[in-house]
């Protein structure tokens, strides 16, 4: 396999486990039953910093892989949340109102 074609399906796959991560509903459900610390939540609703962890692991520990998938990454994860936008997925509730029930 190519270099590039494997940094593609990378990138690709880096910004889709962003967005189910951050923006979608059933991570919130997830997260909502887990007692996290308050930094977790946080890093875990952000996605420049949950993009960053999981290129990290996608790229092995490479450092020079790790950011370019993240920054690949980032822009595929920024285009889809303007171009093609899930109103029934997002997750319109922020970490600090998260509640457990």
């Amino acid at each position: 396999m190519s270099d590039f074609l494997r940094l593609s399906i990378l990138s690709l796959a880096q910004a889709h486990l962003v967005y189910l991560v951050v923006a979608s509903r059933l991570s919130l459900k997830i997260r909502s039953k887990l007692k996290s610390p308050k930094l977790l939540e946080e890093l875990l609703s952000c996605p420049v910093c949950t993009g960053f962890w999981i290129a990290l692991i996608l790229a092995r520990f490479h450092p020079i892989e790790t950011l370019a998938i993240g920054f690949l990454g980032s822009v595929l994860y920024e285009a889809k949340e303007k171009i093609l936008p899930c109103k029934q997925c997002t997750n319109t509730v922020k970490a600090s109102e998260w509640k457990i029930s």
